[in-house]
């Protein structure tokens, strides 16, 4: 699977534009997922990769004890993320990791399918409170879940597009597990922080939060299997005021 996904790399190098953004099919995802995560009951990887034309590509396969019956009523209702979904997710993995440098606030609903996610830039020389707005989109009909999330972008942001999803099946052979992939493109409007970051980072800053995700799904999980829900989030609504 890692060669072909560098192999596929090379391919797309310099071509890549939001418009060749693909979300594949249940069959393409189902065979990806099989490949890497047959037999495997709880497992997560994370892959990286520059794709040229300024534009970075974030994937992360993972299995999971879960039921899809209550992944399809905990994914779509973005109204109740917030109650779940940023519990430690600024936490690093272990206690000898500095802080990440993005340290999200909240993932509040907005508006119907506008999550926003107000986050403050924890840079050297570069502290700034920032917000991202995501049109999100859930499909639970079929028979996994799919989300897909497009980034709300103004003329003046230093990324050019953001889009991502995630495409979850009952795991072939096993149905207490769940299949996940999870993909995301990044493409900046500048050769700088294209750059500059380093693929670790990348993977830190971005890999170890699907981690996070994850596993404060499967809490929420375990929570609505004994009938019950996260408490509402306590903190206030920030006031958005400086949106990129």
């Amino acid at each position: 699977m890692r060669s072909f996904f560098l192999l596929f790399s090379v391919l797309v190098c310099s071509l890549v534009s939001a418009n060749d953004f693909h979300v594949p099919s249940d069959a393409e995802a189902l065979s990806l997922l099989r490949e890497a995560l047959q037999g495997k009951s709880s497992h997560f990887e994370r892959e990286v990769a520059r794709l040229g034309n300024r534009t970075v590509e974030v994937q992360a396969l993972v299995s999971l004890p879960g039921d899809i019956a209550l992944m399809k009523k905990i994914a779509p209702d973005f109204a109740h993320w917030r109650d779940w979904l940023i519990k430690d997710i600024n936490t690093p993995w272990s206690e000898d990791d500095s802080s990440y440098a993005i340290q999200f606030q909240d993932a509040i609903e907005t508006e119907p399918n506008i999550l926003t996610i107000p986050y403050r830039v924890n840079v050297p020389f570069f502290s700034r409170q920032r917000v991202r707005a995501f049109r999100m989109t859930a499909n639970t009909k079929d028979t996994g879940v799919s989300i897909l999330g497009e980034a709300i972008l103004s003329e003046n942001s230093p990324v050019k597009f953001t889009k991502g999803y995630m495409k979850v099946f009952p795991a072939e052979n096993s149905k207490d597990t769940l299949w996940i992939l999870v993909k995301a493109l990044v493409q900046f409007r500048g050769w700088f922080l294209y750059e500059a970051l380093p693929e670790k980072i990348l993977l830190r800053e971005m890999g170890d939060r699907v981690r996070r995700f994850m596993e404060n799904y499967a809490a929420e999980e375990a929570l609505l299997r004994a009938g019950k829900r996260s408490p509402a989030n306590p903190s206030p609504r920030p006031v958005f005021k400086d949106e990129d």
